[in-house]
Protein backbone atom coordinates (compact mmCIF):
# COMPACT_ATOMS: atom_id res chain seq x y z
CA UNK A 1 0.00 0.00 0.00
CA UNK A 2 1.36 3.29 -0.91
CA UNK A 3 1.35 5.59 1.81
CA UNK A 4 0.96 9.66 1.50
CA UNK A 5 3.28 11.75 1.25
CA UNK A 6 2.91 14.80 3.88
CA UNK A 7 4.97 18.38 3.00
CA UNK A 8 6.56 19.29 6.55
CA UNK A 9 6.95 22.80 5.56
CA UNK A 10 3.22 23.16 5.00
CA UNK A 11 2.36 21.61 8.49
CA UNK A 12 4.89 23.81 10.05
CA UNK A 13 3.13 26.86 8.05
CA UNK A 14 -0.08 25.68 9.13
CA UNK A 15 0.43 24.95 12.82
CA UNK A 16 2.34 28.44 13.34
CA UNK A 17 -1.00 30.02 11.94
CA UNK A 18 -3.12 28.41 14.52
CA UNK A 19 -0.51 29.30 17.36
CA UNK A 20 -0.49 32.76 16.72
CA UNK A 21 -4.42 32.51 16.26
CA UNK A 22 -4.64 31.09 19.14
CA UNK A 23 -2.13 33.56 21.55
CA UNK A 24 -4.17 36.77 20.35
CA UNK A 25 -7.34 34.81 21.29
CA UNK A 26 -5.69 34.48 25.27
CA UNK A 27 -4.25 38.36 24.86
CA UNK A 28 -6.26 40.41 22.51
CA UNK A 29 -5.04 44.00 23.55
CA UNK A 30 -1.57 43.28 22.12
CA UNK A 31 -1.70 44.86 18.55
CA UNK A 32 2.06 44.51 17.39
CA UNK A 33 3.22 41.21 15.25
CA UNK A 34 6.56 42.34 16.10
CA UNK A 35 8.67 39.24 16.70
CA UNK A 36 12.66 38.77 16.94
CA UNK A 37 13.98 37.14 13.55
CA UNK A 38 16.03 34.74 15.83
CA UNK A 39 13.48 33.82 17.84
CA UNK A 40 11.07 33.05 14.94
CA UNK A 41 13.66 30.59 13.82
CA UNK A 42 14.33 29.02 16.49
CA UNK A 43 10.41 28.41 17.36
CA UNK A 44 10.16 27.28 13.84
CA UNK A 45 12.75 24.93 14.30
CA UNK A 46 11.38 23.40 17.18
CA UNK A 47 8.14 22.58 16.04
CA UNK A 48 9.85 21.07 13.06
CA UNK A 49 11.55 18.62 15.68
CA UNK A 50 8.28 18.50 17.23
CA UNK A 51 6.34 17.42 14.39
CA UNK A 52 9.31 14.85 13.11
CA UNK A 53 9.28 13.11 16.21
CA UNK A 54 5.93 13.17 16.63
CA UNK A 55 5.68 11.51 13.28
CA UNK A 56 8.03 9.08 14.01
CA UNK A 57 6.06 7.43 16.51
CA UNK A 58 2.63 8.31 15.64
CA UNK A 59 2.05 9.11 12.25
CA UNK A 60 4.98 7.08 10.11
CA UNK A 61 2.85 3.73 10.08
CA UNK A 62 0.49 5.87 7.80
CA UNK A 63 2.17 8.99 6.09
CA UNK A 64 5.86 9.38 4.78
CA UNK A 65 7.00 13.28 5.06
CA UNK A 66 9.01 15.29 2.83
CA UNK A 67 11.82 17.58 4.32
CA UNK A 68 13.42 19.58 2.14
CA UNK A 69 13.93 17.23 -0.59
CA UNK A 70 14.31 14.37 1.09
CA UNK A 71 11.37 12.23 1.96
CA UNK A 72 11.75 10.00 5.61
CA UNK A 73 9.62 6.70 5.65
CA UNK A 74 9.01 4.47 8.64
CA UNK A 75 12.16 2.70 9.86
CA UNK A 76 11.76 -1.03 7.66
CA UNK A 77 9.41 0.19 4.91
CA UNK A 78 12.58 1.47 2.45
CA UNK A 79 12.56 0.02 -0.69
Amino acid sequence: MKKETLNLNNIVHDCELEFWDELIKHMPLADSGDFDPWQAYLFQKAMEDAIKHWWHFNGSEHYNLKVGKEILVRRGDES
